[in-house]
């Protein structure tokens, strides 16, 4: 009898033990499975994070990108994304962005190249001296926006150690080598030079100072002239038109020239309306006796790349900036050929908004402005260029001209009843965007 009942407490025993081991297997393995699982979570909350960092990131690489295609110009870059106003002024929302992308209406610039992540990048209304970038950036699913609001300011001296691209002062006139003037002349605005200002015969400054700069600047004035003078000891260095060229559109190579070069085959000239016909990529215009010519505009801006214009006898020019900046520059460097306009020619711009649509003509040539006998006009024109060293952009108005613009020029001469003044721009490839204003 107590045999059996030692025998009884062994098996008691055998089974506790029993029991308790499994117990004991069972929580550890539901430590296990607690821990597996707690480190899935925190590997896909990681890789969540990631993405949603990625995602930020994306967006301020856009943000960035088309800065740089603000300051920079439109030339045809892949690492540029292309320019883009959000339809009614308003950035989508997520929601929004991804059934645009869906749809196509959202084209997303791939980063890095042929990936599936990437960004989107527009602008809130027309660039003009500030503008509003909505950058939106995606990583796997993950959709992030950044805000930027940035303004223009003066080039600083590391995006070009050799040049100054922000001539100090907010000049309307600048004769930059000599400016001589007789007869019923009109300035009005801030004007200065470097060289010579010889003036006779009721020419008159009016609206601001007429500054002397550098050493080399002396007036030299009689009968009835008027000014208010200031003398300042450095002269004011203005950038090239082959300078402004090439910064808005670089060399990529020894057989892709930037520059005029470029802008000689890659412009809008096939959109000019020539009496009322377009598609013609020629370079000259030559129009007389009640022709018209119309210069249209596009989203981002238009450039035209002429090497002459010759209008005469009661031709009508409109340029039409109503979509955007209108540039038309004038080449090759150095060339002979220029803008002439006689006998009751007119401009016309469509839009009189000079911050952000712009109508401004660079010459580098040797001639620039040639007008004459009840000739208008209301443009920013720049004529400073160089050949082998030696400064060239020369501009002739006489006999009634109206030039109601800004202008920059090596030389200028005016007589007869001539007037200039009324705008104010500066060369483009003088500012920058510079960031001041950031939020997600």
């Amino acid at each position: 009898m107590h045999s059996s009942i030692q025998v009884s407490r062994r098996r008691g025993r055998r089974g506790l033990a029993l029991v308790t081991a499994i117990m004991l297997s069972l929580c550890l393995t539901i430590v296990v499975a607690s821990a597996c699982l707690q480190t899935v979570g925190e590997l896909k909350l990681s890789s969540t994070e990631l993405h949603y960092e990625r995602a930020l990131h994306m967006a301020e690489a856009g943000a960035n990108a088309y800065i740089s295609r603000l300051t920079f110009g439109s030339a045809d870059y892949a690492c540029l994304p292309p320019l883009h106003q959000y339809a009614g002024g308003v950035a989508p929302s997520i929601a929004d962005f991804r059934a645009g992308v869906a749809s196509g209406t959202y084209e997303m610039v791939p980063y890095p190249v042929g990936s599936t992540d990437g960004y989107f990048v527009g602008t809130v209304g027309r660039p003009g001296m500030t503008a509003t970038v909505v950058a939106i950036g995606a990583s796997n699913g993950v959709i992030r926006s950044v805000t930027l609001r940035v303004s223009q300011a003066l080039a600083p001296s590391e995006i070009d150690g050799t040049t100054t691209l922000s001539p100090p002062g907010d000049y309307v006139f600048y004769p930059i080598t000599s400016f001589t003037a007789q007869n019923n002349v009109i300035v009005s605005g801030h004007a200065g030079t470097n060289g010579a200002i010889m003036i006779q015969n009721n020419v008159v400054f009016i609206n601001g100072t007429l500054d002397l700069n550098g050493p080399n600047a002396v007036l030299i004035h009689q009968n009835n002239c008027g000014f208010t003078k200031v003398v300042n000891p450095d002269p004011v260095l203005w950038p090239t038109v082959d300078e402004i060229a090439l910064k808005l559109f670089p060399n990529s190579g020894a057989t892709a020239p930037g520059g005029l070069a470029y802008l000689a085959t890659h412009n809008d000239n096939t959109a000019i309306v020539r009496n009322g016909t377009s598609g013609s990529a020629a370079t000259t215009l030559y129009l007389e006796n009640n022709k018209t010519v119309r210069f249209p505009s596009k989203a981002g801006g238009s450039n035209y790349y002429l090497t002459s214009a010759t209008f005469q006898n009661n031709v009508a020019v409109t340029l039409d900036n109503s979509n955007g900046p209108i540039t038309v520059w004038f080449g090759p460097s150095g060339g002979a050929g220029g803008w002439t306009g006689q006998n009751n020619v007119t401009w016309t711009k469509t839009a009189n908004d000079d911050v952000n649509r712009p109508v401004t003509f660079y010459f580098g040539t040797q001639s620039a402005l040639m007008g004459q006998n009840n000739f208008s006009c209301n443009i920013g024109l720049y004529a400073y260029n160089k050949v082998n060293g030696f400064p060239i952009g020369a501009m002739q108005i006489q006999n009634n001209l109206g030039f109601h613009g800004s202008c920059v020029a090596n030389t200028i001469t005016a007589q007869n009843n001539a007037s200039f003044g009324n705008e104010y721009f500066k060369p483009r490839g003088a500012y920058y965007y510079k960031r001041y204003f950031w939020s997600e």
